[in-house]
């Protein structure tokens, strides 16, 4: 179970890529410039050889040095002593998610689907545009996604009116695609526009030779775990974060 942990760990790492990443003694420690937590944490992928107390200064350490708060992104990769230190230490325990996965099903491609090998070409300006995010959280999304590594698919699924409905961003790597940035626009939810984007995603994510598809949804998110699931995901594991004080 930890292997399959470790590679899915891996490959959504490669995936949703950080501007920066350091290894340090089974940590994958990780910066983007504040945007999401995933990519601004410290993330088990191995045995660590240094004491628990040793491990978290170092991580304290190095991202006080970039003038980021220290987030531990806890996985059961990650040694359970850890969590405890760090409670102790009075680190926020918040945002348990899970990860799901699903194999090849009736997934299919969407004839309505908008897709994009990049996101420059309409996702990205249609996206922020739908979050509303401040001009600075669009900047930091846009370093981001310079990171991301092909095969890629930025995909917008259109309502009646041509309007941006839904939005998803998949990537595949090694037998996996990867879906992120899961977003309906706000005049659209519960029309069965997200189902059919992440559908879309699946689809094209199995056509290039994926035997797993995995995502990442907060575990509170029982919408989204439901049409999830609609869709042929099944809880695989859980992680959660801890936030310093």
């Amino acid at each position: 179970m930890d292997e399959t942990i470790r590679t899915l760990e891996l490959r959504a790492l490669a995936a949703w890529p950080a501007l920066e990443t350091f290894a340090v003694d089974g940590w994958a420690l990780r910066a983007a410039n504040g945007y999401t937590k995933r990519a601004n944490s410290a993330n088990a992928i191995a045995p660590a050889r240094a004491s628990v107390d040793l491990q978290i200064a170092r991580i304290e350490a190095h991202y006080r040095a970039r003038t980021l708060p220290t987030i531990f992104r806890l996985s059961p990769l990650a040694d359970p002593a850890i969590d405890r230190a760090l409670e102790a230490r009075g680190y926020a325990h918040i945002d348990p998610s899970l990860v799901m996965i699903a194999r090849p099903g009736r997934h299919r491609h969407d004839p309505q689907a908008v897709d994009a090998a990049d996101p420059w070409t309409g996702w990205f300006d249609a996206f922020v545009a739908a979050t509303e995010a401040a001009p600075a959280t669009a900047a930091k999304l846009t370093a981001l996604l310079r990171c991301v590594a092909p095969p890629a698919l930025f995909v917008r699924m259109p309502d009646a009116e041509k309007r941006p409905a839904a939005f998803a961003m998949a990537v595949a790597e090694d037998g996996y695609v990867g879906i992120f940035e899961v977003l309906s626009a706000a005049h659209a939810r519960r029309q069965g526009f997200g189902h059919r984007t992440v559908a879309h995603a699946m689809a094209w994510g199995f056509a290039r030779d994926a035997h797993t598809a995995y995502l990442q949804v907060a575990a509170d998110n029982a919408p989204a775990i439901a049409l999830y699931a609609a869709l042929g995901f099944v809880p695989l594991y859980g992680y959660h974060y801890r936030v310093a004080p």
